[in-house]
């Protein structure tokens, strides 16, 4: 897909043609978030290309789109940028982070990249500060800079003392923005260094559309590792419906739990779940699958009463009751339908019911429809 910019309130629409056997489910993602089947998202599907629509763009609907294909064989992805311009100020946009700085962990003697993507008007100038100095451009801590709005810092060769907080900062004519992360750098011939472990594995899953899905995982290794989870190979970040929680209160030696909560299912949620474990030393990972069947609700069964009593009406002359029913007892005579049945219509009957004046039993009321 194409990388697009349109104007505040007109229509945006992105699409891709597919192959695949069998046909592919599709999903949309809008920065890393499952867009989902409403009329605010029309997404359409014929066997050979997927679209989706937004009737009228806005300044939230800017960011990095992925239409992402899964069956049976594999999956495949593919994304593209949008940026939406103001209505009325088109030339003159501060700074905005399509793409953000992300924390990382490296080893001694790495070369690290740290970018970022931006839109805004130009001029645009962009600083890059650690532990609240701004870093000059040199060889060992160079800037680059993209046509499409990529700005990075390379550093050539990390050391311990390059560990820190770096931040970003954009400005322009218009306004400024920043954004930061925290870079570690970490020293391999450290004694208590060790890859991620993951503990236990992940148990499938299947629930109702509407309810909600828990998976948990305990992971081992030193640096710290980072837990990312994918869905069909799509990464879940922290939002209102998806919690990605983890437990802080462990010690340096015992393993940190980590959980992803879906609070409220969607059909769309179905797919393989899987968690990578990550740091400077290596990776884990397990996957497994969740199921969301979509809702049904139940019907009542075909069963009247009438305004319940402590009593119950008698047996039939002749018939023994049931262990279970209680005999009725009121004096009053029980009750009687009337053999005939008038016809409503072709799918309907009316059956009248008399009772003696002064009943005041519990009785039901049960219609079989005959076979023919």
């Amino acid at each position: 897909m194409r990388s697009t910019t349109v104007r505040e309130g007109s229509r945006l629409r992105l699409s891709t043609e597919y192959r695949g056997s069998p046909t592919p489910r599709t999903k949309w993602y809008r920065n890393n978030e499952l867009l989902p089947l409403c009329d605010d998202f029309p997404q359409s599907y014929n066997g050979r290309r997927a679209s989706l629509e937004i009737p009228s763009a806005t300044a939230a609907d800017a960011g990095t789109y992925t239409c992402v294909l899964v069956n049976d064989a594999g999956k495949s992805e593919c994304s593209c940028e949008v940026v939406v311009e103001h209505h009325h100020q088109t030339d003159n946009q501060p700074p905005h982070f399509l793409r953000r700085l992300q924390d990382f962990t490296v080893l001694d003697g790495d070369e690290v990249r740290l970018s970022v993507k931006l839109s805004g008007s130009q001029p645009m100038k962009v600083v890059w500060v650690r532990n609240d100095q701004e870093i000059p451009d040199s060889p060992d801590f160079r800037y680059e800079e993209e046509d499409s709005g990529s700005y990075s810092l390379v550093i050539r060769d990390a050391f311990p003392e390059d560990a820190g907080v770096y931040i970003c900062e954009a400005y322009n004519a218009v306004g400024d923005a920043h954004c930061y992360c925290k870079l570690s750098v970490h020293d391999p011939r450290v004694a208590q260094s060790r890859a991620p472990r993951l503990v236990g594995c992940l148990t499938p899953l299947e629930v109702e559309e509407g309810s909600a899905a828990r998976f948990s995982v305990a992971v081992h290794g030193s640096p710290r590792p980072t837990l990312t989870w994918y869905c069909d190979g799509r990464k879940l970040t922290h939002t209102p419906r998806i919690k990605v929680e983890m437990d802080d209160d462990v010690g340096p030696d015992e393993p940190v739990n980590h959980t992803l909560g879906i609070l409220h299912a969607l059909s769309t949620d179905s797919g393989v779940i899987s968690v990578v474990a990550s740091n400077c030393l290596g990776s884990d990972t397990t996957s497994t699958t969740l199921k969301v069947h979509p809702y049904a609700p139940t019907r009542p069964e075909k069963t009247w009463s009438s305004v319940n009593s402590s009593s119950s009406l008698n047996p039939l002359p002749g018939r023994s009751s049931p262990a279970a029913t209680p005999f009725r007892t009121s004096n009053s005579p029980a009750p009687r339908i009337r053999p005939s049945l008038k016809e409503a219509s072709s799918r309907f009957h009316i059956c009248t019911l008399d009772l003696p004046r002064q009943v005041h039993d519990t009785f039901t009321v049960t219609w079989t429809e005959p076979s023919e």
